[in-house]
């Protein structure tokens, strides 16, 4: 009797099988563990790089939403059953109300099809990555290279500090146009008195060398927790300490903050597991990085940095946080809420705003939003900053799922699940700062959320 089986043929009629091999596309296409991830990460760092150079002119736009064209794209091509993350449900829900609001009658039109786009794009790593064969091996990979990328970025932040023009990256068309005075803000004083923009590591915003310096950080505790060779035991220190300089000297109090948040749930997870030997390694080399970081960081920039941290403990921590962002909360609930419980509609904020918006039309004018919260009061009023919520808390739920793995089952498996928890607890935090998800850093938030979640799906039970 002849008998197929999926990716080949085989003829049992007495003579020898005969065998097809699966076509290039199909190998492509079943192939387990991260590769997909792999090409979209590179291809992500690819774009911010060449934003780099001058030599791209009117293409710099393109460069811009290219990864989150990819993210839309690899949503349709990529095929593949797997289990759906938690937060998928409320995604959806997410995007239906986004969608709805297209129709408000003070959307403006061009910029809010592209503010649409932006949710489905960042959003969509959420159901691509969950139908990939990730396991623990890819996922490390994947890590690694936003590791690599992430340390060097805060590393040319420290140059450019250290050697003012030198390391300068071309500053981005819309900073570029902004006036004397806002950029005289974004500056920082060098220790020999020099004034410079913050460090922009490799970017093209001012102070966006403290982005890389925050996931330096991050990534680098979960390689210190995880990795038993002793050279990358080194190399996860000395990315810590690169990366909280870069914060340091970037002065971004928020981003600072949240890397405090994450190291601080990070440890109350490694408390709760019990795993004395691994907090015992994290408040050592915790002292040594914010010692280290911290002597680099003045050495450099003097008293800048000693003044801009005092300013985080001159007042209550509440006061401190309603003279720099706190206000906008308030300002959202008590003036943009009654006006705009249903939004205001979509293309009135942000970068799609500024990008494709109409200047002419008073009822479509573009509003401001300095924290995420407002930005999803002005997008889709209460409906939407509930659903994003409910996502956040589904993805909380999620990491500590992973958390909760057993380790002598699943390997350090559950370590990655504490690094990721630590990771959206100080994100959500950053929410009430920080318009966190409406670009790239929200992308790379789903991104990993999916991915770890995928890899804890797939490992075996005998992975160790």
């Amino acid at each position: 009797m002849a008998s197929i089986r999926p990716g080949f043929t085989s003829l049992t009629t007495g003579a020898r099988p005969i065998t097809t091999k699966p076509s290039a596309l199909r190998r492509l296409r079943d192939r387990s563990s991260t590769f997909w991830i792999q090409v979209f990460v590179l291809f992500q760092i690819c774009c911010q790089l060449a934003l780099l150079s001058s030599s791209f002119g009117s293409f710099r736009l393109m460069l811009r939403i290219a990864s989150f064209g990819l993210s839309i794209a690899f949503l349709f091509a990529l095929r593949g059953r797997g289990e759906r993350h938690p937060a998928s449900t409320a995604a959806k829900w997410i995007l239906g109300i986004v969608f709805l609001s297209l129709f408000h009658p003070n959307t403006n039109l061009a910029a809010g099809v592209a503010q649409c786009v932006m949710y489905l794009a960042i959003l969509a790593p959420l159901f691509w990555v969950s139908r990939l064969k990730v396991d623990v091996n890819g996922l490390r990979r994947v890590i690694l290279i936003l590791w690599v990328f992430y340390t060097l970025s805060a590393a040319v932040g420290i140059l450019q500090v250290y050697a003012p023009g030198r390391f300068q990256p071309n500053l981005s068309a819309i900073y570029a146009a902004m006036d004397e005075g806002f950029i005289a803000d974004l500056s920082i004083t060098t220790a020999s008195g020099q004034r410079v923009l913050r460090p922009m590591g490799l970017t093209d915003i001012p102070g966006g060398a403290a982005t890389g310096g925050y996931y330096a950080v991050l990534f680098g505790l979960g390689f210190f927790l995880i990795e038993r060779k002793a050279w990358v035991k080194v190399a996860s220190i000395v990315s810590i300490i690169i990366g909280l300089g870069s914060i340091y000297l970037s002065q971004l109090r928020s981003v600072l903050i949240m890397a405090a948040i994450c190291i601080v749930a990070l440890t109350a997870i490694l408390i709760w597991k019990r795993n004395v030997a691994k907090f015992s390694m994290l408040l050592m080399i915790l002292v040594i990085a914010v010692l280290g970081s911290f002597y680099l960081a003045v050495s450099l920039a003097g008293t800048s940095v000693t003044t801009r941290l005092s300013s985080l403990v001159d007042a209550r921590p509440t006061e401190v946080y309603y003279r720099s962002r706190g206000i906008f909360l308030e300002y959202t609930l008590r003036e943009l809420l009654p006006v705009y419980p249903l939004g205001a509609g979509l293309g009135r904020w942000g970068m799609m705003s500024s990008y494709f918006g109409q200047k002419g039309d008073p009822t479509k004018k573009a509003l401001y939003a300095e924290i995420q919260w407002t930005g999803w009061l002005l997008d889709g009023g209460v409906p939407l900053m509930i659903a994003y919520m409910i996502a956040l808390l589904m993805a909380l739920y999620a990491a500590w799922r992973v958390v909760q793995k057993p380790p002598h089952l699943f390997g350090n498996l559950y370590l990655w699940g504490a690094l990721l928890l630590a990771y959206n607890v100080s994100a959500i935090a950053l929410t009430f700062s920080y318009p966190l998800f409406i670009g790239q850093a929200g992308l790379e938030f789903w991104l990993l959320n999916a991915a770890i979640f995928a890899a804890a799906r797939n490992s075996p039970k005998s992975n160790r």
